[in-house]
């Protein structure tokens, strides 16, 4: 996703689902990528490779339901990847103002979010959080959503954070375009 686009997501996401719809892309890109990855072909025994294979079966690529707990995880990343380049400006603030209002979540973990604005968490808080392959592709997307990559510090972030993450490039590549 390019710039432009990913600037005319973040003004929109809140009227499309806000976090719903940054989850969405994030677990569409891992679908994709992992979809990528199934049909590249393993590498065939020389005495085998006269054999046609069986073409690839068709992804169905319908995001599952949020758990609660996964827009808590984003928007953290989203904090932490604003905060980047050392400063949330208040651009950035709006939108991090409003991804929290906005969030799914408990009084309570809006109120953690809230604190997490004056002391945003390192990439490493957050990619403690990534239970499986999946979440931790749709919290690099919440991350990348957040920011408008124009420092070198936000760079940084994402390839610290990507590896955190232990995501493949290739992956990574899928979750930016």
């Amino acid at each position: 996703m390019n710039g432009k686009a990913r600037k005319k997501l973040q003004k929109h996401a809140v009227k499309i689902g806000g976090i719903a719809a940054v989850a969405g892309i994030g677990y569409y890109a891992y679908k994709k990528w992992e979809g990528n990855r199934a049909v590249e072909p393993p590498p065939v025994p020389p005495s085998h490779a006269s054999l046609p294979s069986a073409p690839p079966a068709p992804l169905a690529i319908e995001p599952p339901p949020l758990p609660v707990e996964l827009p808590l995880k984003m928007v953290l990343a989203m904090i932490a990847a604003a905060a980047a380049d050392g400063s949330i400006d208040t651009v950035e603030m709006a939108a991090l103002a409003t991804a929290i209002e906005d969030a799914p979540v408990t009084p309570e973990e809006k109120a953690r979010l809230a604190a997490a604005l004056n002391q945003p968490p390192t990439v490493e808080a957050v990619a403690v959080l990534a239970a499986n392959p999946e979440e931790a592709s749709e919290i690099y997307g919440a991350a990348l959503t957040a920011i408008d990559l124009d420092t070198p510090s936000e760079h940084l972030f994402l390839k610290r954070l990507s590896r955190a993450l232990q995501l493949e490039d290739s992956l990574v590549v899928t979750l930016h375009e």
